[in-house]
């Protein structure tokens, strides 16, 4: 990997330092397997770099001292102050609906504040924290700038650190929102702009770009996501894979035209499955005893229907005289009152009388 090879035997700072560390991969292979038990490579270095890049940074915050203090920069009782004697204090602002970019936020904050850099964190909605970049007005930001970019265009990456893009700070831009100004890049960018996207001579000059950008430090790179990507080859073929990773497999970003315009059909999609087949009659006997069979069965049926239909007259007769039962104690009740009321009427005649 060119990229790497430059990191690991030519990119050093001004006094000599190498910051890149190629045996993060390994690192974190074997951190994995201690703290997780997972299978993971750690003794085959290309294959931790297929799972978790090239390299990182080194952890030294011994030199980290020395380049602040070279800078100006002094630590009492181990707090950090900026060269004018001020706390060095600043905001890291963090787009609340991004759980990921809260995460990185916390993270950063916690090793800064444990080095003596006083760090703190506001969460912001995306509606406030764009307006707020777009402007400049941050101290600090968490957010997904590159984003997978240079995998799908490099122009497209390298162009968004271009300073023509670099307004001034007040003045909203909707990219280059840490207004990075090297004209290298700009030149670089323009090379890109001017050539197709499958030129050969692409990778060649983004490299040098690539290489630019590392050494400005222009944003810091703290990490990718990991997502699982399905596709179905039933009708289409040409999706990106491990073996031929040509794109970034998100089918939810821009860079999915490339996808689909790299995809084909598939040469056989496999027919819908057939009917079950009917169950063969092998003799005239057999279908003559099926028919048999089946009127036996409508005649048993339709004793049955028979023997319901007896059922409901019965039950009707039984209700007819169910009722005409009811109408006469009905009538006998009415007599028995009436009966009742002219005893009384009598008794009241007899009384008035006396």
């Amino acid at each position: 990997m060119p990229i790497r090879e430059w990191l690991i035997n030519e990119f050093t700072l001004d006094d000599g330092y190498s910051p890149f560390d190629p045996d993060i991969p390994l690192k974190i292979a074997r951190a994995i397997e201690s703290e997780f038990g997972f299978d993971v490579p750690t003794e085959d270095l290309d294959a931790a770099i297929d799972l978790f890049g090239i390299g990182w940074w080194k952890y030294d915050p011994e030199k980290a001292a020395e380049l602040l203090e070279n800078q100006g920069f002094t630590n009492v009782d181990g707090v950090w102050h900026l060269p004018d004697g001020e706390p060095w204090t600043f905001t890291i602002n963090a787009n609340t609906g991004a759980a990921v970019k809260v995460r990185q936020a916390q993270l950063a904050a916690s090793e800064w504040n444990e080095f003596g850099i006083q760090a703190k964190i506001q969460e912001l909605q995306g509606s406030v924290l764009g307006p707020l970049q777009g402007a400049g007005d941050f101290d600090a930001t968490s957010s997904a700038f590159p984003c997978n970019s240079p995998l799908d265009d490099v122009w497209g990456a390298i162009n968004g650190f271009n300073p023509k893009y670099a307004t001034p700070i007040g003045e909203y831009t909707g990219t280059n929102v840490w207004r990075y100004r090297n004209p290298e890049i700009g030149e670089i960018a323009e090379q890109l702009e001017n050539l197709a996207p499958i030129d050969p001579a692409i990778p060649a000059i983004g490299l040098e770009g690539f290489k630019i950008l590392v050494g400005d430090m222009a944003i810091q790179a703290w990490g990718a996501q990991i997502r699982i990507m399905p596709f179905d080859t039933t009708y289409w073929v040409g999706w990106p894979t491990a073996e031929d990773p040509f794109n970034n497999a998100a089918c939810h970003r821009s860079a999915a035209t490339y996808i689909f315009a790299n995809l084909k059909p598939a040469s056989e999609a496999p027919p819908p499955p057939p009917p079950p087949p009917p169950v063969p009659i092998e003799t005239i006997e057999e279908m003559q005893d099926s028919i048999e069979n089946l009127m036996q069965e409508v005649t048993d049926l339709s004793s049955s229907v028979s023997g319901v239909q007896a059922t409901v007259s019965d039950l009707q007769a039984s209700m007819t005289q169910a009722t005409a039962q009811a109408s006469m104690v009905n009538n006998v009740l009415i007599l028995a009152v009436v009966d009742l009321l002219i005893a009384i009427v009598a008794v009241i005649l007899v009384m008035t009388r006396r």
